[in-house]
């Protein structure tokens, strides 16, 4: 069972994500706020993070940076969600460079696709 998390300021945008990779090979938590996911996220321990970018308070670049700066949860690769171009956004992008960026909405297999991506092409160390 592949584990995976998904942060999103719309509970809705969550729970749509919860019911669709809950069962089969996943098990998904999911959070709408985003100054708590950094530890809730070192607590679960995922294999992917599903991360909007635009969020109120907390973007989700900082939520990564925070990831990222946490040896509990720096390996952990993030596909991040939004409506914004990527080359809108391009420079702040970068500084993740090897996690993947794909642009809402997005079909539900396709992002289904890209977990499996990662899951299987950039697995943390220690999990599987």
């Amino acid at each position: 069972m592949h584990r995976i998390f998904v942060v999103d300021d719309e509970p809705e945008i969550v729970e749509i994500m919860v019911e669709y990779f809950r069962g089969e090979e996943f098990e998904i938590t999911g959070i709408s706020d985003p100054s708590r996911a950094p530890e809730s996220i070192a607590s679960n321990q995922p294999e992917v993070v599903l991360l909007d970018i635009m969020m109120p308070e907390m973007d989700g670049y900082e939520v990564a940076s925070r990831l990222k700066s946490d040896a509990r949860t720096a390996a952990i690769p993030i596909i991040f969600l939004t409506g914004k171009e990527r080359q809108d956004d391009d420079l702040r992008f970068s500084q993740f460079a090897g996690d993947l960026y794909v642009h809402k909405p997005v079909p539900l297999p396709e992002l289904k696709e890209s977990v499996l991506f990662m899951i299987n092409n950039i697995t943390p160390m220690g999990s599987k």
